[in-house]
């Protein structure tokens, strides 16, 4: 997905002819990662908070373009996965301040 994909993705979105689904495993991995490491280390080193908010912000807004106007949609969970990702993530917290 990365690489030359996202830009033409974003920027050039009728392109694409075939439907294109979002992989939600890839997708919501790499904030997860961010959120768990930026929660982790803010009390080590500050400085991280600012870069993990910026991450944020921009995958907000790519994120909402994304699943506005590229991605078709497979199915509606309604909101199910968010538990999932959300103990995991919590775990991997818990995890990182134990250790």
């Amino acid at each position: 997905r990365f690489g030359i994909t996202l830009p033409i993705l974003l920027f050039f979105p009728g392109l694409c002819t075939s439907p294109v689904h979002c992989y939600f495993a890839t997708e919501a991995a790499d904030p997860a990662l961010i959120l768990v490491l930026g929660v982790t280390y803010a009390s080590i080193a500050p400085c991280i908070l600012p870069a993990c908010a910026l991450y944020f912000a921009l995958a907000s807004v790519v994120y909402r373009w994304l699943f506005l106007y590229v991605y078709t949609p497979e199915f509606d969970s309604a909101g199910a996965f968010w538990y999932d990702l959300f103990n995991c993530a919590m775990l991997g917290l818990l995890l990182g301040d134990v250790s």
